[in-house]
């Protein structure tokens, strides 16, 4: 009985126990299964945080809409997720599509490095393998980066695309030895418009209206240097950033990926400068430099911008081959010059003054002879034109006869050359204006860039490129508002008279204006344009007028004469034109004479005074006002 008793008692212990054990791995179970939910809850508002990094849409170049997100970058390849309607709206999708695949080689580890190595360091992921992709260190070798410079190729207002300058960026090249490296070697990263016509009327409107599509190019920058410097003529002011390793690492990365994007190009606003600034903002990403762009981008402002925020480590300029040729010329003498045309047109000239000469004299004029050909027929040197690459040649061969080394070229370039220093580009003015003892307020607006009397400090000389000035006009007596005058474009280029190069100075503008005469005040809507010689500080111009007056066609010509002078903190100008009017609404044809003169004080860099008084037939104005660049 009591052996019974004692079985029955064990089977109730064992049933509590067994109950026990029970109810705690259901309790573990239970917690296993709380702590997994918590988990992919805990995952899921990460992604969702991740998402919407700044890191993140940076790199997928992202903007935010009304409604959503939109990437700026046009082709799927840029993209991992399958559905690419989608992955250009939606980063959070692209993230979550992105790390799915994101051991797989080809289509997400080695072709986007950048944002990889984003994702494993936010999302505290394990280093990821980066040695088995062969393309992506090939190109780490080959670039071999050592710093990175941001380089402006001067205005060139020969073309339209180029009349505000050029940015690009200059990848730089450890040094494989103790001796100075060749910038020759390094690389030159580019954006540009893939431009798909010829006609400069197509060009301009789908440059305007984003029919472009624009992508980067990596290629030698001796390129650049061949088609800048020498082509064209333009200085080149490179630029050197503050980059720290991590930094230069997220650059390079990025450069790789962009390999294969593609954005609209906009002339005015989403053009070179723009994406460099973008491309940039990726790497300085505490630095929010895109939002420090303004609406309409001009290169210089990228210089600008980036000289602002200290990320400018160090400068130099490489000047252009017409500078160099000049610099080597101006060390002649008036005798060696002379002798110096006859050689560089045919260089057996030399054998026939060689023995006039000691031998310093035909060390200058040889040195000049070669860089003059250099400036004058690059293209036919490029294009190995054997007559030119003879006559080279044979430059080069009486050189080398002579055993003494040429002096290093001293380049005189300071501070008040560089554009980084130079206006900024917009420009606002108010005025009194008094014509005819009948007063008026004006408010005067530019949207870029510089104008002949405009500080000089860093602009190109006798150059004036202008684009969308208005002037508004309050008649005090009669209360009204009008637009006195809209020029859409102006541009200039005073080219100082060369004796080694035909040099036509012109300038070409496109606007509505008052025009004056001693029958008629009325508004002008149409082109001006001149073309002639500059020598010093004096242009001598034929000038055209062609438009429209009260819808009847006019034309008129007849010749400019222009002085200019310009001072650090004074700019001076006067005009005299003497116009014969073929053709108006006024059926007898006359002449008419007009003057006049400007002068500006420069209070700084951004302040200006600006005095102007005008002669026309029976209109007399005279003008007081102030200037403000911002």
């Amino acid at each position: 009985m009591e052996e019974s008793n004692l079985n029955f008692f064990l089977k109730i212990l064992l049933r509590i126990f067994l109950n026990i054990i029970k109810r705690g791995a259901f309790g573990l179970l239970f917690v296993f299964y709380f702590l997994l939910f918590n988990s992919k809850n805990l995952r899921a508002q990460e992604i969702d945080k991740v998402a919407l990094n700044q890191k993140w849409l940076k790199l997928l170049y992202y903007d935010k809409s009304f409604f959503n997100y939109k990437s700026k970058i046009k082709n799927k390849e840029y993209f991992i997720g399958n559905d690419f309607d989608r992955s250009i709206i939606d980063p959070k999708y692209e993230l979550e599509e992105t790390i799915k695949l994101i051991n797989e080689r080809s289509k997400v580890l080695c072709k986007f490095p950048a944002r990889v190595k984003f994702i494993e360091n936010t999302l505290n992921l394990s280093p990821f393998d980066f040695s088995i992709c062969d393309d992506y260190q090939n190109f780490l070798k080959r670039v071999n980066l050592e710093s990175v410079s941001i380089v402006f190729s001067s205005y060139y207002v020969s073309a339209p695309a180029s009349a505000f300058g050029h940015t690009l960026l200059k990848l730089n090249q450890k040094s494989s030895n103790a001796q100075k490296k060749s910038d020759l070697l390094d690389y030159g990263l580019n954006f540009a418009a893939n431009v798909d016509v010829d006609n400069a009327i197509v060009y301009a409107v789908k440059g305007l209206t984003g029919l472009f599509n624009g992508s980067y190019t990596l290629i030698p920058y001796y390129y650049k240097i061949r088609e800048y410097n020498d082509f064209e003529s333009r200085d080149l002011w490179e630029y050197e950033l503050s980059m720290s390793e991590k930094e230069k690492e997220l650059f390079i990365d990025h450069v790789w990926e962009l390999g294969n994007a593609q954005f609209k190009y906009y002339y005015i606003d989403e053009n070179c400068s723009y994406q460099l600034i973008r491309l940039l903002d990726v790497v300085y990403d505490s630095k929010d430099l895109l939002n420090q762009l303004s609406s309409a981008v001009i290169p210089i402002d990228t210089i600008k911008i980036l000289e602002k925020n200290n990320l400018i480590k160090n400068s130099q300029v490489r000047l252009s081959q017409r500078e160099r040729a000049k610099l080597y010329t101006d060390k002649l003498t008036s005798n060696l010059q002379q002798i110096l045309v006859k050689i560089t047109e045919d260089p057996s000239e030399f054998n026939k003054v060689k023995d006039q000469l000691n031998e310093n004299e035909k060390v200058l004029l040889l040195d000049a002879a070669i860089e003059l050909i250099d400036y004058l027929k690059p293209q036919n040197l490029v294009a190995k034109d054997n007559t030119i690459s003879k006559e080279k040649q044979a430059l080069l061969n009486y050189r080398s006869e002579i055993a003494i080394i040429s002096k290093e070229l001293e380049i005189h370039k300071n501070q008040n050359d560089d554009p980084r220093f130079s206006h900024q580009s917009r420009r606002a003015g108010f005025f009194y204006s008094n014509t005819n003892r009948q007063s008026s307020i004006n408010f005067e607006y530019r949207l870029n860039l510089h104008d002949l009397l405009d500080p000089n400090i860093g602009t190109p000389t006798g150059s004036q490129i202008e684009f969308f000035n208005f002037n508004l006009n309050y008649h005090l007596k009669n209360k009204t508002t009008r637009l006195s005058n809209l020029t859409l474009f102006k541009v200039t280029n005073l080219v100082q008279l060369n004796p080694y190069k035909n040099s036509l100075s012109w300038y070409g503008e496109l606007l509505k204006s008052p025009i004056y005469s001693k029958y008629f005040s009325e508004n002008f809507y149409g082109f001006k344009t001149a073309g002639g010689i500059t020598y010093k500080n004096i242009s001598l111009l034929g000038k055209t007028e062609i438009g429209l007056v009260k819808e009847k066609p006019l034309i008129n010509f007849g010749p400019e004469i222009f002085y200019l002078k310009n001072f650090d903190q004074f700019s001076f100008m006067f005009k005299f034109d003497y116009l014969y009017f073929a053709k108006s609404f006024y059926e007898n044809q006359f002449t008419h004479f007009g003057q006049t003169y400007e002068a500006r004080y420069h209070l700084d860099l951004q302040k200006s005074i600006k005095l102007k008084f005008e002669n026309h037939a029976l209109n007399n104005t005279f003008s007081v006002g102030y200037y403000q660049f911002f």
